[in-house]
């Protein structure tokens, strides 16, 4: 199913969270995506993101917040299936370069034993004029947070070729 929705402004936070990764991780990263998983009948199936309107070899960043999940990456046939599982805890940051996301797929599968709620902020490269023209930014007491939160994040790097 897909469910389009259109584009609001992003808060400071999530803009000094856009700012950071421009600087730690790719410049070009200028758009966000908000997903929300609350309790055990939340995830989301196997799949590849679309690359549609993407600049081509960027790669997707998502940040978790909120109760651990798992974060699963698989390949191949049912027969011979590769898969890998990563714990996206409070906080993690996964970076999917765009080769990953081309040969392998990604899941948040669902657990009966899922209680509480995950929010994933991803992070994606938009070629021009796929966006809308508004630009925003973030404020210097937001940043200054963020840039304080992202010295005690742990950075995942996740790469599967």
């Amino acid at each position: 199913t897909v469910i389009v929705n259109e584009a609001l402004p992003i808060s400071s936070l999530l803009a000094s969270w856009l700012l950071c990764s421009n600087v730690h991780i790719d410049k070009r990263l200028n758009g966000i995506l908000l997903n929300c998983y609350d309790g055990p009948d939340d995830y989301i199936g196997r799949h590849h993101d679309s690359v549609q309107g993407l600049i081509p070899g960027t790669p997707i960043v998502t940040i978790s917040a909120g109760e651990t999940r798992v974060f699963r990456l698989t390949r191949g046939k049912t027969a011979h299936r590769q898969g890998r599982d990563f714990r996206a805890f409070d906080g993690s940051v996964f970076v999917l370069p765009w080769e990953t996301n081309r040969r392998w797929k990604h899941a948040v599968p669902r657990r009966a034993a899922y209680r509480g709620r995950r929010i994933s902020v991803t992070l994606r490269a938009f070629a021009e004029g796929v966006l809308p023209a508004e630009s925003y930014y973030a404020d210097r007491a937001s940043l200054d947070l963020i840039l304080e939160a992202y010295e005690t994040l742990e950075w995942h790097m996740n790469v599967c070729r």
